[in-house]
């Protein structure tokens, strides 16, 4: 009997160590099939896309489905990434925080993203990016101008300069283009991308001598302005700065126009978009600030031909956000590429801010906390689109 039951022992031990290998087995295979670094790279690389596709925002995130697909075609056609399928999935992030939220939370859980990029408005990715940190092995892609953004863990990078740090430099050269000596800012104090904004540009504008009449505040959701109207109307500034996003802020401005205010107004470079420019005419001659447009700074051939496969497509220009996301994918690419496995994210993530990669906004670093290296330079809207303007 003792010796039917060592011979049964040493029996499952065979039947065991035999499954072990089989799944060791299929396990490699399926590691060589997917993770095989230079042209022999293959595999299928998830990636999210987060944005507004219903709402007062998705005319603007909808061209970025263009911009990412061209970008990933283009990546493939290269063969930068061996023969690597770039898959693209999107889900609707709307313009609330729980829609946001649950965006995210369907890219992480139903469709396995390894990256995911959004969203439409800062207070939406603050409350939705944790589940990418908390996740982990997910690369986090931010669109907004905010280091708080990429500060969220060591998963998450924003694709766009902290406005913040952007506003000093950018302010000066406003006020040395146009001469203003008085202001009244108006911020949405639902966004905290916003608030520090405004805080920063109002530090500088006394820095420069110029009196703050006044300092405002509305909501997103505030459509009748009647009231802050009629005050700054009494106060009469030089220039308006307000810190605030569609469709409010052109509701406010057409407001004050036809209340009669000829002075100048300064948007938020967090919020800037040339789409809004074509969008809103109501924006014409409004000062602001961006880190690229058609042809500057400066103009290499890729950025020639992104301009005119995006003229193409839509019969406009494309807009700094669009190029942010576009140079965003390529760095991916690269980063897959140089580590060659598709597998290991946590590399490809410590790959993709270590590069010193030419992009359509010239050459682009990332820093230690996440954030990329352009300065934003200011612009004036003209006849629907960005000017630069010319200030040392």
């Amino acid at each position: 009997m003792k010796k039917y039951s060592i011979c049964l022992l040493v029996l499952l031990l065979l039947l065991i160590t035999g499954c072990s290998q089989s799944s060791s087995t299929s396990e490699s295979k399926e590691s060589t099939e997917t993770q095989t670094g230079g042209d022999g790279l293959t595999g299928t690389f998830v990636i999210g896309e987060a944005t507004a596709m219903t709402g007062p925002w998705s005319e603007v995130h909808n061209t970025w489905e263009f911009v990412s697909s061209m970008a990933i075609e283009e990546i493939e056609e290269s063969g930068i990434i061996g023969n690597v399928e770039l898959k693209l999935i999107r889900e609707d992030a709307g313009d609330t925080t729980e829609a946001g939220i649950m965006a995210v939370q369907r890219l992480l859980k139903e469709h396995k993203a390894k990256v995911i990029v959004g969203l439409g408005a800062d207070f939406q990715t603050l409350a939705a990016f944790p589940q990418i940190q908390n996740a982990g092995n997910v690369i986090g892609l931010g669109i907004n101008k905010q280091r708080d953004i990429a500060k969220i863990g060591d998963w998450i990078f924003s694709l766009a300069p902290d406005v913040t740090e952007t506003v000093p430099e950018l302010t000066e050269k406003q006020h040395k283009a146009f001469g203003f000596e008085s202001a009244v800012l108006v911020t949405v104090q639902d966004s905290k991308l916003a608030v520090d904004g405004m805080k920063v540009r109002k530090e500088t504008l006394e820095s420069l001598g110029v009196e703050i009449l006044a300092e405002e505040t509305v909501l997103a959701s505030d459509t009748d302005f009647t009231p802050l109207v009629t005050k700054i109307m009494n106060l009469n500034p030089e220039i308006v700065m307000t810190g605030n996003f569609p469709p409010g802020d052109p509701m406010f401005i057409e407001q004050l126009k036809r209340a009669g205010y000829k002075g100048l107004f300064a948007g938020d470079a967090n919020s800037s978009s040339e789409f809004l420019a074509e969008v809103f005419p109501i924006y014409e001659g409004q000062i602001n600030g961006v880190d690229w447009v058609p042809g500057y700074p400066g103009e290499n051939e890729r950025s020639k031909q992104f301009t005119e496969k995006y003229i193409a497509k839509f019969d406009k220009r494309p807009d700094h956000f669009d190029a942010q996301y576009y140079d965003g994918l390529w760095r991916l690419a690269h980063a897959i590429s140089e580590v060659g496995n598709i597998n290991d994210i946590e590399a490809i993530r410590d790959k993709y801010q270590s590069l010193e990669l030419e992009t359509l906004r010239g050459m682009v670093t990332i820093d230690e906390d996440g954030v990329p290296s352009p300065t934003t330079f200011p612009i004036q809207v003209k006849e629907k689109i960005y000017v630069p303007l010319d200030v040392e």
